[in-house]
């Protein structure tokens, strides 16, 4: 907003069934502190029509399709009628922990002409919100919005007005995903240091952190082997995406090549397999 201008900028808040008006009203904040327009455009009756006109043709929808209709329905039918309709263009939101693990629905919240926060990780988001109302010297971001859990409420299972949110852990799944990208590490090295004990060290997080998270060897290697398949798999979507701003030491599409390839564990005989 402060790069284009205010007047230069719609805020677009997409409700479904499952947004809490914990959100909803700090969506409304957020645009109000920011002086941008702002618009309610709710999308149940076109997902809920999309989903009917589906099953009416036989094709049976999973919880995740659900999920994904109502991504794609704010990306590919609102966001881009608005665009169209303004002559702009839609600024994609994610992440880089987001975009590395493949937790984004192509066509859907991975639309856009350019996505600034694509290389930083979601604790960096968080800090930079942080930063801004700190250089401001006011609540631009509302102080609330740090408090919740992050949640891209698209199932009750993700419900943040009961602490539910996002499948991923981003305290430590930060930090992995920053090992996989910007150290080239792989999943045996990972958990040779958890054996080793230094993985808090070696990762730079909380002590206790691993533990806490974690209750059994298995449920880590568990975790590290799925998310390094995500990653590897989810690069067909990668080469998909909108460009970024590239601000570390390795970012997506610039000094990261990539092969669209299976995920393999890098050696075969491992205790990983």
């Amino acid at each position: 907003m402060a790069a284009l201008g205010k007047e230069k900028v719609i805020g677009i808040n997409m409700p479904s069934k499952f947004n809490s008006k914990i959100t909803k009203n700090l969506a409304s904040k957020l645009a109000e502190n920011l002086k941008i327009d702002y618009k309610i455009i709710p999308i149940q009756d076109g997902v809920d029509l999309t989903i009917k006109q589906l099953k009416e043709n036989d094709f049976e929808i999973s919880e995740i399709n659900e999920e994904n209709i109502q991504s794609r329905d704010r990306g590919s039918r609102i966001l881009a009628g608005v665009a169209a309709a303004v002559g702009g263009v839609i600024i994609n939101n994610s992440n880089k922990t987001e975009i590395a693990l493949g937790y984004t629905t192509l066509y859907g919240d991975m639309n856009g002409a350019i996505c600034p926060l694509a290389d930083l990780y979601k604790g960096e988001v968080y800090r930079l919100a942080k930063y801004i109302n700190k250089i401001n010297q006011k609540e631009v971001i509302p102080k609330e919005i740090f408090k919740i859990v992050p949640s891209a409420e698209l199932s009750d299972k993700q419900d943040v007005t009961k602490g539910k949110g996002d499948p991923i852990f981003y305290p430590y799944h930060d930090k992995l995903i920053r090992a996989f990208v910007e150290f080239r590490k792989d999943p045996k090295e990972i958990l040779e240091w958890y054996d080793n004990k230094k993985i808090e060290e070696e990762m730079k997080l909380e002590r206790g952190l691993i533990k806490n998270y974690f209750k059994s060897r298995f449920e880590f290697k568990k975790d590290l082997e799925e998310k390094w398949k995500l990653y590897k798999l989810s690069y067909f979507k990668r080469i998909q995406s909108p460009p970024i701003i590239a601000v570390s030491r390795r970012a997506f599409g610039f000094d990261l090549r990539e092969s669209q390839n299976g995920a393999y564990l890098i050696d075969r005989d491992s205790d990983l397999l």
